[in-house]
């Protein structure tokens, strides 16, 4: 099991010259750049979203990765959410693949399996940077450009995200304050799963509110309970 802990933030297309503006005045230790498509299983009556519970299976190249992400919590920003990655052979989920303590009590993993069904799809670029920070952290930049897609219906996805891969959480804050600078850029709170979700049930949802370097201020007036969050087992 992994836990990712990452600020996501939703950009405009032009966003990415700041950005290559900003990652340029950094330390990119390794950089890379490729197309990823993902589809989203679940029930017919959506049994493992009830449960706050994600199913994918991404692809690229020629490899498929089915991961598991379970109950996370979002806290002034901060995304933190266990995951399991299991490295698969098809576009077929497979529930054995995982812990099997790790679904709800309610249906078996047989039932579940049997009743599984596509719900959604994203696919999108994902241009990517590991940042080397002052203090020693390093920090994934994630830029994606794509779409959300259910049905015949679409919704663009435009983000940025950072995540923490080793060190201290005030990273991510001291690298997201520079990004923020120039403006045109929001914090979001909802993940690609979350959209997808939303684009099967017809639901647009509301405004994400802007977040400017002042939030970000007060965010790292936040850094001891953030701190405490990320180390949380």
């Amino acid at each position: 099991m992994e836990t990712e802990i990452e600020l996501k933030f939703f950009v405009s297309p032009d966003f990415s010259e700041t950005l290559l503006s900003k990652i340029a005045e950094t330390k990119v230790l390794q950089h890379s750049c490729r197309e990823l498509g993902n589809t989203y299983f679940d029930t017919p009556d959506n049994w493992l979203r009830q449960h706050d519970i994600g199913l994918r299976i991404r692809r690229f190249d020629d490899v498929f990765v089915q991961t598991m992400k379970t109950a996370g919590r979002v806290v002034a920003g901060l995304h933190q959410r266990p995951e399991f990655n299991a490295e698969h052979t098809s576009n077929d989920p497979d529930l054995a693949l995982h812990p099997l303590d790790i679904y709800p009590e309610g249906r078996s993993v047989e039932e579940l399996q049997a009743q599984l069904v596509p719900i959604f799809a994203t696919d999108f670029t994902r241009e990517q940077w590991l940042i080397g920070m002052a203090d020693g952290s390093q920090v994934e930049v994630a830029f994606d450009q794509g779409l959300v897609s259910s049905g015949d219906k679409t919704y663009p996805i435009c983000e940025v995200e950072l995540e923490l891969k080793s060190g201290q959480t005030d990273a991510l804050f001291t690298l997201a304050r520079a990004f923020c600078e120039a403006g045109g850029i929001r914090l979001g709170n909802l993940s690609k799963a979350a959209r997808g979700y939303r684009l099967a049930a017809d639901y647009a949802g509301d405004p994400v509110k802007s977040w400017n370097w002042w939030t970000l201020r007060i965010q790292t007036v936040l850094k001891p309970a953030l701190f405490n969050l990320s180390n949380t087992p």
